[in-house]
């Protein structure tokens, strides 16, 4: 029997990720699993809290903001915290 631990499954997933954002020319991507959590994977150096309604992801901006004053929080490159949040196209 194989054990792999959750720290080398979340590198691996990382590295994986790191190299299809390389190759894509959007902002981001973002990740929605049935009856899962939603996921944003950032495609550049911005950090969540440089993104503005002007910002070139701004849709993500404005998905966020409203997750927030639901009390859901959506990080990019994390997990948001809750099922059923708004998907982001």
């Amino acid at each position: 029997m194989c054990l792999i631990s959750k720290t080398f499954i979340k590198n691996a997933l990382r590295q994986v990720l790191d190299d299809l954002t390389g190759k894509l020319s959007s902002d981001a991507l973002v990740f929605r699993i049935c009856n899962s959590s939603v996921y944003l994977w950032p495609n550049s150096d911005m950090n969540t809290g440089e993104l503005t309604d002007s910002s070139t992801c701004r849709r993500l901006f404005a998905a966020a903001r409203e997750a927030s004053k639901q009390g859901r929080h959506l990080q990019l490159g994390e997990q948001a915290t809750a099922h059923g949040d708004p998907e982001v196209r």
